[in-house]
């Protein structure tokens, strides 16, 4: 197999390289570090990502991930602990006994053979995008190219790291390919790999090993200068100081720079016209970064923006400040999930500028499909529906117990600043349900406490079941619902009752909401053991619900996930947390 090696076999080495974190996470665990504190970027945790290779990757480094190789890292450790618990599952233990991809590819294993000299970090960078874009195109010199590709790790032990590449160097020469050439290089042994017609040279010194495309690109990694370097750069700075301290991995992504080499090749160009009409030119720099938690998992996603080049519809989003998010008081203390946000309208409208912007058939399309629509049911989608969006709004699923069916119901509520007004809205969409539908929709009169709202119910022939659809105003919001019992909770909740925030399902939002940036524009959150609950019974008896119980019954302490984003005119955090506590 190794007689066929091209250029882009180096990238294997990538891959294999990927394995030193993988099987690093098989060490026994022991404690994990306490949270941190909610800083100003809104992360609940200690922020400013750490990495030593950064400064041996250049400044001109688009791509650059950092991974989180000391075994002895509260990290690693917490994380195995989560692998531990998943691998109660004979699936999941399968995959995780084949990590080691050292191991799958016989050179050797993690355990015996990288762990014994490797250090704190692993780190693989794309230094020059155009050359890779030359290279998958064709439109550079092959032959004489380096990949642009940097692999990094740190060395606690220079001699067994080089047995390590003694042990490689034999096994490549038992698939055919020539011994290693070997020279010095200031205070670094270089060995040259013959793949053909590509090299991979792999420099070794007393606290670094650095693999790359080619001899120059090893040898300016290790002559890199802290003031030239990818760790010096403003962007990277930046980035990385927004995500947090501690992680089991990051990355940072110049998206800018990689965007304008693609989009200005002429192979590629025709292909990514249309991301033109995505408006993604004003997005800078990106980070990523995965971590556990006190108690679960984290993944935090970082983006800056450039002001001079974002369009007027998302600056003014953006613009916006923090999200109340006073429309969770209005949800049905037993919701399962929900999405709440805020002025649907200006999204709306985004949208609708966006598809017209794209030029073509699309907005036509798009258009006439509206104009169709207004046209049968005699509404304004503007006037009478998106215009109900116009403040906070949420969407959410509840349990209906008494539906053994269709078991679960479904709602929409949003602010109702102008009562009358939202009223007269309500009334027309009615009015249209019940023309359109046929004779299948009678809307009445129903009252939960002091509120009275339209209701009809609604016969579902092909699984003999009838649910409630709602719609009316409670307290401040205005709603549309299907399900009674998800009705009555809503109207309870809208009107001063017991609502999500206080209700049983309560706790398990609040360790997710711990974790999630405080200052944001909504969240998104699903109570997964509520959910398993529900659909248990759901499953026909058989090998599929075996299986279910089977599974869900190891997973009891895979509670809940949620999400939420932070946004400011030059910057936007997401983070998604899962409530997890196995991490302990």
């Amino acid at each position: 197999m190794f007689k066929h090696l091209s250029k882009w076999n180096f990238l294997v080495v990538a891959l294999l390289s990927f394995s030193v974190l993988l099987a690093a996470c098989g060490d026994t665990p022991t404690a994990t570090p306490a949270p941190g504190t909610t800083n100003a970027t809104g992360l609940s945790v200690a922020t400013g990502a750490k990495t030593t290779l950064a400064g041996n990757f250049p400044d001109t480094t688009t791509f650059f991930l950092s991974l989180n190789t000391d075994t002895n890292s509260g990290q690693i450790k917490s994380w195995q602990k989560i692998i531990e618990y998943l691998s109660q599952i004979p699936e999941v233990k399968l995959i995780t006994q084949n990590m080691d991809l050292l191991a799958l590819a016989k050179f050797g294993t993690y355990d015996g053979d990288i762990k014994p000299w490797i250090g704190e970090e692993l780190a693989i960078g794309l230094t020059d995008v155009n050359g890779v874009i030359n290279l998958a195109t064709g439109t550079g010199t092959a032959t004489a190219s380096e990949v642009p590709v940097l692999i990094a790790a740190t060395v606690k032990d220079q001699a067994k790291a080089d047995a390590f590449i003694g042990k490689l160097s034999t096994q490549l020469a038992g698939a055919g390919l020539p011994a290693p050439t070997k020279e010095t290089y200031k205070e670094a042994t270089l060995y040259t790999f013959n793949l053909g017609i590509a090299s991979v040279v792999a420099g070794l010194s007393k606290d670094k090993l650095i693999i790359g495309g080619g001899p120059a690109l090893v040898k300016a990694a290790l002559d890199q200068t802290a003031a030239k370097s990818l760790s010096s750069t403003i962007q990277f700075k930046n980035v990385v100081s927004k995500l947090p301290a501690a992680n089991l991995a990051f990355t940072y992504i110049d998206y800018q720079t990689i965007i304008k080499s693609v989009t200005t090749n002429p192979q590629f160009k025709s292909a990514v016209d249309g991301l033109n009409a995505t408006n993604l030119d004003y997005t800078a720099n990106v980070g990523l970064a995965f971590s556990t938690a006190s108690e679960g998992f984290r993944v935090d996603s970082y983006q800056t923006f450039l002001p001079e080049k974002t369009p007027p519809a998302i600056a003014d989003q953006l613009k916006k400040g923090a999200n109340p998010n006073k429309a969770l008081t209005a949800l049905p203390e037993t919701t399962l999930a929900f999405m709440n946000s805020r002025d649907a309208k200006s999204v709306y409208d985004l949208f609708t500028n966006s598809l017209k912007s794209m030029g073509g058939t699309t907005g036509v399309e798009f258009d006439q499909s509206i104009s169709e629509f207004e046209k049968q049911s005699g509404l304004s989608v503007q006037n009478d529906i998106v215009s109900l969006f116009g403040g906070e709004y949420a969407v959410f699923v509840a349990p209906e117990v008494a539906n053994k069916t269709v078991p679960v119901g479904f709602g929409l509520v949003t602010e109702a600043t102008d009562k009358a007004a939202t009223q007269t809205k309500l009334d027309k969409i009615a009015t249209a349900i019940e023309q359109n539908a046929k004779g299948q929709v009678k809307w009445s009169n129903k009252t939960v406490g002091s509120t009275t709202f339209r209701s009809a119910q609604i016969a579902d022939p092909s699984s003999n079941t009838t649910l409630s659809a709602n719609l009316g105003i409670a307290g401040n919001y205005a709603f549309f619902s299907l399900g009674d019992e998800s009705t009555t909770g809503l109207v309870t909740a809208a009107t001063g009752g017991k609502n999500f925030t206080n209700g049983t399902n309560a706790a398990n939002f609040d360790k997710v909401k711990a974790n999630l940036p405080t200052e944001n524009t909504g969240y998104f959150y699903l109570d997964i053991q509520a959910v398993v609950k529900l659909a248990t019974p759901l499953i026909p008896a058989g090998k599929e619900a075996d299986s279910f119980k089977a599974i869900s019954d190891k997973l009891t302490k895979l509670i809940s996930i949620g999400s939420a984003t932070r946004q400011t005119n030059t910057e936007s955090l997401t983070t998604v947390f899962i409530y997890f506590p196995v991490t302990q």
